[in-house]
């Protein structure tokens, strides 16, 4: 199975609609246009594992901190340029500016490394553990094989505000139905919020609850996971509420405001 990420080109800022269309062009040539809706389908799925650790393995090399700037971040796209088939070293230089561009959205020079790995992880053409495994060992500072609830809630913001910064115009799911979210993740598999959740527990967890799966792989789809691979449903109680808290509802809720999620 692969990723496909959508976003509508009528959404976006005119200040990114030329930028998108370049990276598309360049980066993604099995675009299908839509003469009516007017929308990107973006195909990562020539971004294979060994392309994404690729790029980690550049990040640990070249960056000193989490923040990155624009030199920084062409060196860990470096390795992608074979795989995009972009011959001259200036023009991938040149493409991947457009994206720190486009993640650079406070414009103060510096991308969060973490955001942009993990995007990418989601975007690539890895397996749904894969993927998991990767953003997992990403916030697994210390390398114990174990995350804290903090560290799982960051881990799933990051990446999905890098995601939002890729398609303008989205609103990335509050911190409180993240908080949520990892919670009801250390509650199935049996854990006190104050002690640790494996990688093997955690995506157990994915893969056992469609609504996650659909909320994390998926992003914009508009269907479940559950109805297009014929999933059974899970019991989880909040079960499709992030999906549409990702949206229009997220926009405006109050992040200190409780919500009507419950577990």
């Amino acid at each position: 199975m692969y990723s496909t990420w959508y976003i509508t080109i009528g959404d976006l800022s005119p200040r990114f609609d030329r930028t998108l269309h370049e990276i598309v062009d360049k980066l993604f040539p099995t675009l299908k246009d839509t003469d009516a809706a007017l929308e990107a389908e973006f195909y990562a799925s020539h971004v294979s594992e060994k392309d994404v650790n690729k790029c980690w393995e550049s990040f640990n090399d070249v960056a000193e901190g989490f923040g990155i700037n624009r030199v920084e971040m062409i060196d860990i796209c470096s390795p992608l340029q074979d795989t995009f088939e972009i011959k001259a070293k200036a023009e991938m230089e040149r493409i991947t500016g457009l994206l720190f561009d486009a993640m650079d959205t406070d414009e103060n020079g510096l991308v969060d490394a973490l955001e942009f790995l993990g995007a990418l992880a989601l975007l690539s053409a890895m397996t749904i553990p894969q993927k998991i495994t990767f953003v997992y060992n990403c916030y697994d500072f210390n390398e114990s094989g174990e995350i804290t609830i903090d560290e799982l809630t960051l881990a799933m913001k990051s990446t999905l505000t890098g995601l939002c910064k890729l398609s303008i115009g989205r609103s990335c799911p509050t911190e409180l139905v993240l908080e949520e979210i990892a919670l009801f993740a250390f509650r199935k598999a049996g854990k006190h919020p104050d002690k640790c959740i494996t990688l093997p527990e955690y995506i157990k967890y994915c893969e056992t609850t469609p609504e996650v799966n659909t909320w994390v792989y998926f992003f914009d789809a508009p269907q479940d996971l559950s109805d297009e691979y014929d999933l059974a449903d899970s019991d989880l109680d909040v079960e499709a509420h992030a999906p549409i808290y990702s949206r229009a509802q997220s926009a405006s809720m109050d992040g200190d405001t409780p919500n009507p999620l419950e577990f």
